[in-house]
């Protein structure tokens, strides 16, 4: 009897772990569900969107909301300062998953140490009128799991490993 119900029992205990694994990733550093990362504020401020951007097999362009920070002037500095040549004018920053790996194995980096002249040194914070804190508190290294997390999360999605996407700020 055991043996007829041992194939229903691998496949709830394969599924039960997946759905276990899911779950985790889907879960931030703060406890907040990962679908609170595309939440949008009110108030004026700096707003951050990463969008996917993917192509169907008539050509047609579909995007859709993948990421969302608030006021992480550190990370939106980053895709200024490497991926826009230093112009900061809430233009559509074209962004590959080669560009989001280097800034989450960065912020992973810096998380590890938690030093803030690294951080002051290789991921430096930003002025601006509506761009939040500069200081390197625990506000900006929340903003740096954050990111870890979405790209982590993007990269446990295959299907997203070689689709294009699209950074933009506005305040």
């Amino acid at each position: 009897m055991i043996y007829k119900l041992l194939p229903f029992i691998i496949v709830f205990s394969t599924c039960a772990w997946f759905l276990g694994i899911v779950y985790y990733l889907k879960k931030n550093i703060k406890g907040e569900s990962f679908s609170s990362i595309n939440q949008k504020k009110r108030d004026m401020g700096l707003d951050m969107y990463l969008t996917r951007v993917e192509k169907d097999y008539n050509g047609n362009e579909t995007t859709s909301d993948v990421g969302y920070w608030r006021k992480a002037n550190a990370i939106h500095n980053w895709f200024v300062q490497e991926l826009a040549d230093g112009v900061d004018e809430c233009q559509e920053i074209k962004v590959t998953m080669e560009d989001l790996y280097r800034l989450r194995d960065l912020c992973k980096q810096l998380l590890k140490d938690r030093d803030d002249k690294e951080a002051q040194d290789k991921l430096p914070t930003t002025r601006g009128f509506f761009f939040g804190t500069t200081e390197y508190d625990e506000g900006y290294w929340y903003d740096l799991e954050k990111t870890a997390l979405i790209i982590d999360y993007l990269d446990y999605m295959s299907s997203y490993r070689h689709e294009g996407f699209i950074y933009q700020a506005s305040w």
